[in-house]
């Protein structure tokens, strides 16, 4: 392969008497796919050998590479001399990778949208650059909802990333809890790593960095070289919930899962009951909730419980109400009547409580609990 790339721009050079300039659009995507398929390792040197026409030819000018992800470290490019990368980071070219706010204006102007100015803000801003003033637009996005003036979620149509959902899945408990932060809209600094080692991606860093590459996060960095990190919009947090809603029904359990949504608007505690448990038997390792067992399952539920907010519903998680903070609340729209969700676990009221007893009575005493902290609170 590379002996062919090699070739071809040797004919361009004698025919133009020009060195050639060679771009690679989504240079990424193949190790990718080769990633998510579980043909990595046989993938790379082939890899290796078709990027070899950007190294050590005479015939080459320059070589672009653009991508989503910065796979440097991947084996495939480690060769390549005087690599520069240029992202969010640089401020060289930090304003063009997205829309600023007076081109959208300027849009939406000419399409006769001006009054739709704060909406398109809200659902699809927020994209930090190395320019403090300046946020980004998803270029994407802009353009989809110009075209069918609809304040829609076009944003996973622009790529395959669904290894990402398995890897927050898998991902140690801490990961939980700061996704479940990340999802109630809160800023949370996490380390990022410039280049994606798909050798390691079950370190949290290279997760962080791959929501970050991927689009799913933004923010600024810290004194400490920490991101600060939050999710940048509306549209973003529908689909990262969305993902992680595909992550459960793509091990099996979607019948399950529509089942349990209606079962918890209906208030049908058997079903919800009986989903719950065989969801936490065949998905849930112990080594995911073991050390903070409540934590893990408010981001469980959050995850599964938010995509109703496309249906009109308002989720709220550890928002003040009455004279406490219950732990997810469920509102819902058009008269109906809201739900409360309260965590309670075992090992916990037992402490509380100090007393010995079987694991039946456990679960009804943990029950009875948080109905009566519901009461009392005045949730």
């Amino acid at each position: 392969v590379s002996t062919q790339s090699t070739g071809l721009t040797r004919l361009l050079h004698r025919y133009h008497n020009k060195r050639v300039i060679v771009i690679v659009d989504e240079y990424d995507v193949p190790v990718n796919e080769a990633y998510i398929h579980g043909y990595y390792n046989k993938a790379l040197p082939f890899l290796t050998a078709t990027f070899g026409v950007l190294k050590d030819n005479p015939f080459l000018e320059k070589g672009l590479l653009t991508g989503v992800l910065r796979v440097a470290k991947s084996g495939y490019l480690s060769g390549l001399n005087n690599l520069r990368v240029y992202s969010l980071f640089d401020m060289r070219y930090a304003t063009m990778y997205g829309v600023q706010q007076h081109e959208l204006k300027e849009a939406l102007e000419y399409e006769g949208l001006t009054d739709k100015m704060d909406d398109v803000k809200s659902y699809y801003n927020g994209y930090n650059t190395a320019i403090p003033s300046v946020l980004l637009y998803n270029p994407w996005s802009i353009l989809k909802y110009l075209a069918y003036k609809k304040l829609e979620p076009y944003w996973t149509e622009t790529g395959k990333i669904d290894f990402i959902a398995n890897a927050i899945w898998s991902a140690p408990t801490t990961v939980h809890k700061t996704i479940r932060l990340l999802l109630e809209g809160e800023t949370v600094p996490v380390l990022v790593e410039t280049d994606i080692n798909f050798k390691q991606l079950d370190s949290p860093e290279a997760l962080w960095s791959l929501l970050y590459f991927s689009g799913y996060l933004t923010g600024k960095m810290n004194d400490r070289k920490e991101l600060e990190a939050r999710i940048p919009n509306t549209e973003v947090n529908e689909q990262l919930s969305t993902m992680l809603k595909r992550e459960i029904e793509a091990k099996g359990f979607s019948v399950q899962y529509s089942e349990l949504i209606s079962a918890l608007l209906s208030g049908n505690q058997q079903i919800v009951e009986t989903h719950l448990r065989t969801l936490a038997r065949e998905l849930f390792s112990h080594h995911d909730v073991a050390r903070t067992p409540e934590a893990w399952y408010h981001a469980f539920m959050l995850s599964f419980i938010y995509p109703l907010k496309s249906q009109g519903y308002r989720i709220s998680s550890n928002t003040e109400a009455g004279l406490g903070r219950p732990d997810i609340v469920i509102h819902a729209p058009d008269g109906k009547p809201d739900i409360i969700v309260e965590l309670k676990t075992i090992t916990d009221h037992k402490k509380k409580q100090k007393v010995e007893s079987d694991d039946d009575d456990d679960l009804c005493s943990c029950a009875k609990a948080g109905l009566e902290q519901i009461i009392e609170k005045d949730y």
